[in-house]
């Protein structure tokens, strides 16, 4: 966002098994009371939260939690009572930030943070955008006709920086895997998912028959 600032403080929501992208939607059920606060206050302030990815620990309870430093601001969309004290908040992934020192003095996680700065989408070859647009378009493809779905149109953005966002959330449930693409660049997150692509491909193509219609394929790094 034009005026994001380069640092300031976060109140942060870590999670356990999700990364969230720039972009990318976030529906959350919240019922913590620090966390009920954290939404309280961001949106009294009209400011966003941090979303990290846990290391360890857990996204609820009094235990100590281990983030990552790398993360992605959320912008609150829409928040409404679920019943029973909780709220169902939608969020928007917003700038990546890195965490230059946390924050214990408030009832949930906080840091000051540096937000991040990509310069590398310049230096995105448009071969390579449509190198990763073309395989992830026969890959998702691949997956629907495994799964006996609907072959439909896959569109994706030209923007280098969006593509790669875009592309990073078609390894959800691969939390480490999106780690690294989150802290990448785009030159590199690119050339990365190219190559993530090409080996899901494989795997994909290996597992044939074996694959459950039903069941997603499993991705993995190695």
């Amino acid at each position: 966002m034009a005026d994001q600032p380069e640092a300031g403080f976060l109140r942060l929501f870590p999670l356990q098994s999700m990364v969230l992208f720039p972009g990318m939607p976030l529906p959350l059920t919240v019922f913590e009371p620090r966390y009920l606060q954290l939404m309280n206050e961001c949106m009294d302030s009209k400011e966003p939260f941090g979303v990290l990815l846990l290391k360890e620990g857990a996204e609820v309870g009094q235990n100590a939690v281990d983030p990552f430093e790398i993360g992605t601001t959320a912008h609150i969309q829409k928040i409404s009572s679920g019943g029973g004290g909780h709220l169902s908040v939608t969020g928007l992934g917003g700038e990546r930030f890195q965490v230059r020192s946390f924050n214990y003095d408030h009832p949930y996680l906080a840091a000051e943070v540096q937000y991040l700065n990509d310069t590398t989408a310049s230096l995105v070859e448009p071969s390579l955008v449509g190198h990763v647009k073309d395989d992830a378009i026969a890959f998702v493809r691949a997956v629907l006709t495994q799964r006996g779905g609907f072959v439909r149109d896959v569109e994706l953005p030209d923007e280098p920086t969006e593509l790669s966002f875009h592309i990073a959330q078609l390894f959800q449930g691969n939390p480490g895997i999106q780690q690294k693409l989150l802290e990448r660049d785009t030159f590199d997150r690119l050339w990365d998912e190219l190559n993530l692509i090409k080996t899901a491909m494989d795997q994909l193509i290996r597992e044939g028959d074996r694959q459950r219609p039903d069941s997603p394929p499993s991705f993995s790094a190695n």
